[in-house]
């Protein structure tokens, strides 16, 4: 493989997807580990139990991968798509901010949750 088909697959489409994906399911994660340590106190003596843990971990990425394809659908199906204009400044600017405006408004609502958890005592 030469260097130039190195550097021209870090530049397709599929690429830039799957690497704002992991983006994504690392801005969840965060967003998970500020919620636990929000309200630390209502799940300190249950996080004792690895087990436990890692069950809540495993359901945390079942739920992230369930929002994330709900919050990005449209920006996933415009990347996948073989469209000609894809290659424009325009459509790469319009697709960053798609996904920032989808991932922003998911963090948001992760947020709300750790500060509602306390009062409804579940997540919403």
């Amino acid at each position: 493989m030469k260097k130039t088909d190195r550097v021209s697959f870090f530049r397709t489409p599929f690429f830039t997807l799957v690497s704002n994906l992991l983006l994504a399911y690392v801005a969840f994660m965060l967003c998970r580990i500020i919620f636990v340590w929000y309200n630390w106190d209502a799940f300190a003596g249950s996080l004792n139990d690895r087990n436990l843990v890692i069950s809540l971990i495993r359901g945390s990425l079942r739920f992230d991968t369930a929002g994330i394809l709900y919050l990005l659908l449209p920006y996933i199906a415009l990347m996948l798509l073989p469209l000609h204009f894809k290659e424009t400044r325009g459509f790469h600017i319009f697709m960053k901010c798609l996904f920032i405006v989808a991932v922003c408004a998911g963090i948001v609502a992760n947020s709300c949750d750790a500060v509602y958890f306390p009062s409804t005592g579940c997540r919403s």
